[in-house]
């Protein structure tokens, strides 16, 4: 799906935090234009979770707070999933937020993500 939406390129991070009970991938995929990464964008809202691949092996097999969030910013889309178990429950929300956030913000403040 990415090759077909014209995706430049990808990179993805895991992460995790409180001893592991709160887990993260955070996926971030450029396109030559911002048109062609809000098209994207709209595309994958409408497809199921597994439209995009990522590395299930850092997110949690079963958990209490599982959650996907995506959006475009600029030329760029950004897709982060975030599971957590029972102990980090009540922190996962705002993790994630500021998870998906965060980079979104970087991306809306610098240079072409492309340019040299």
């Amino acid at each position: 799906m990415l090759a077909k939406s014209k995706c430049d390129h990808a990179v993805q991070v895991a992460y995790t935090a409180y001893g592991g009970a709160l887990k993260g991938v955070r996926i971030i995929m450029a396109f030559p234009t911002k048109e062609d990464a809000e098209e994207a964008s709209t595309k994958l809202g409408k497809l199921s979770s597994d439209a995009v691949t990522w590395r299930k092996d850092r997110t949690h097999a079963t958990y209490e707070y599982g959650k996907i969030r995506m959006g475009d910013t600029r030329n760029v889309v950004v897709v982060t999933i975030v599971t957590a178990t029972e102990a980090a429950k009540d922190k996962a929300t705002k993790f994630h937020n500021y998870f998906q956030a965060d980079v979104a913000g970087y991306f809306l403040f610098r240079d072409d993500v492309t340019a040299g």
